[in-house]
């Protein structure tokens, strides 16, 4: 039954989406990626040791994670639905294909301090935004 109900959400929003206005998608879409995390730390050349430090161990002799980014599935939402407004159609695409692809672009870059799967779904959703604007009339990235 919980399959049923998300499917009609899906694509009742899915249908509200076609319909929306560009301006009101653009208020949209600027709303949803001004809900992504900025960039934690400016670019800084750091110059490493020649020779590692030796890695800790806990006592059951696996390697500790220290500081290992932390998954947020909402970041995966938003850059999936302000993806999906953007490719709605060729309009949408030239109209907000830059700014999802700079969103995308910042995740990207500041790959070190974001969980993988993050990454993985930015690079998707990058790839997909390029193949929509070489299809488009007006090429974006």
């Amino acid at each position: 039954m919980r399959a049923i109900s998300t499917f009609f959400c899906q694509s009742s929003f899915t249908k509200l989406a076609s319909q929306m206005p560009i301006d009101a998608l653009r208020s949209l879409v600027d709303s949803l990626l001004a809900q992504l995390p900025e960039e934690e730390s400016p670019r800084v050349m750091v110059v490493k040791p020649d020779l590692p430090p030796p890695s800790p161990i806990r006592p059951n002799g696996q390697r500790s994670r220290i500081n290992a980014p932390v998954y947020d599935p909402a970041v995966v939402f938003v850059l999936e639905l302000s993806t999906l407004l953007c490719l709605r159609d060729e309009e949408t695409v030239h109209e907000f294909g830059m700014d999802v692809a700079d969103a995308l672009r910042r995740i990207v870059r500041n790959s070190s301090n974001v969980h993988y799967i993050i990454i993985s779904r930015a690079v998707y959703y990058l790839l997909r935004l390029l193949q929509a604007s070489q299809v488009s009339i007006y090429p974006v990235l």
